[in-house]
C-alpha cells in the first residue's frame, strides 16, 4: 500500500506541471476580458497591446472617444503583436473575440511590419475586404512614422464613419478617374486636332472605337496603378477563406505594409 501511494504522489507531481504548461499556453486572447461592454447592444471592445506601443492614457482616449461608438454596430478590437503573418493573426483574433457575430480587429503586426483590419458578421457587409484594403492604405503612414496611436485612432474613426453611413478618402480610386479623364481628354484632343486640319473626316463608329480605346487605356493604367500598389501592399481575407479560428472564421479584410 505505502509502494502504490509512493508511485500515485510521483505521478501526481509531473501530471501537475504538464497541466499548468499546458494552461500558460493557451492563447491569451481565449480569456481576454473586454474593455468596455456596450451597456445596450451587449457588443464588447478589446484592447490587447502586447506589444505595448499606447500608453495607458492613450488606450483609455482610443477606446473612449474612437472604439465605443463602433459597439454600437458590433464588436471592436485593437491589437498589437508580433508574428510572420499579420493577415491571419487578425482573423485568429478576430475569430476568437467574436466567433464570426459582427466584429472589427485593427491589428499592428510589429513582426510582419503590417496593419491589418479583418472584420465578420454584420460588420462585414460595410468593412469588406476592400474598404479593409483601402482604410489600411490611408493609415499605414502613421505606423511609418512611429505615431501608432494616431494610427489605431484614424482607422477606427474611418471604420466609424463607413458604419454610419459616411464616406472616406479612397485614393486608388481618384487616381484611377484622374487617369480615365486624361486619357479621354488626350483622346478627344487628338480628334479635334485631325478634324480641324482637315486630315480625317471622323464619322461615329470612328468615335466609339477611340472611347473604347481610351476605356481600355485606362484599363491598362489601372493595372499598373494596382501593380505599383501591391508591391507595398497585401490584402488577405475574404468570404471563409479569412483563415483563423482553425478555419472557422468567415469574414475577411486587408492589410497594409509599414
Amino acid at each position: 500500500m505505502l509502494e502504490r501511494n509512493t508511485i500515485i504522489k510521483g505521478l501526481a507531481v509531473p501530471f501537475i506541471v504538464l497541466l499548468t504548461a499546458v494552461l500558460f499556453i493557451i492563447p491569451a486572447y481565449a480569456a481576454e476580458e473586454a474593455s468596455y461592454v456596450n451597456p445596450e447592444t451587449g457588443y464588447k471592445a478589446y484592447i490587447i497591446d502586447e506589444e505595448d506601443l499606447l500608453t495607458r492614457e492613450e488606450e483609455d482616449e482610443l477606446l473612449n472617444f474612437h472604439m465605443a461608438d463602433i459597439t454600437e454596430y458590433g464588436g471592436a478590437a485593437f491589437v498589437t503583436t508580433s508574428s510572420s503573418n499579420a493577415g491571419k493573426a487578425a482573423a485568429d483574433y478576430c475569430y476568437n473575440l467574436f466567433h464570426n457575430d459582427s466584429g472589427t480587429t485593427l491589428l499592428i503586426d510589429m513582426g510582419d511590419r503590417k496593419i491589418s483590419i479583418m472584420s465578420s458578421g454584420e460588420i462585414y457587409k460595410t468593412i469588406t475586404k476592400g474598404y479593409g484594403s483601402i482604410i489600411t492604405d490611408n493609415i499605414y503612414t502613421y505606423a511609418t512614422d512611429g505615431d501608432y496611436y494616431k494610427c489605431a485612432e484614424k482607422g477606427f474613426d474611418q471604420i466609424n464613419i463607413k458604419l454610419e453611413g459616411g464616406r472616406i478618402a479612397e485614393p486608388m480610386r481618384y487616381v484611377s478617374n484622374l487617369l480615365l479623364a486624361i486619357v479621354l481628354a488626350l483622346v478627344l484632343n487628338f480628334i479635334y486636332v485631325w478634324i480641324a486640319k482637315g486630315k480625317v473626316t471622323i464619322d461615329s463608329e470612328a468615335l466609339i472605337a477611340a472611347a473604347a480605346g481610351a476605356v481600355i487605356g485606362t484599363a491598362v493604367s489601372k493595372n499598373l496603378v494596382s501593380s505599383r500598389k501591391t508591391r507595398h501592399s497585401s490584402s488577405s481575407g475574404g468570404g471563409s477563406s479569412g483563415g483563423g479560428g482553425g478555419g472557422g472564421f468567415s469574414g475577411g479584410g486587408g492589410s497594409h505594409s509599414f
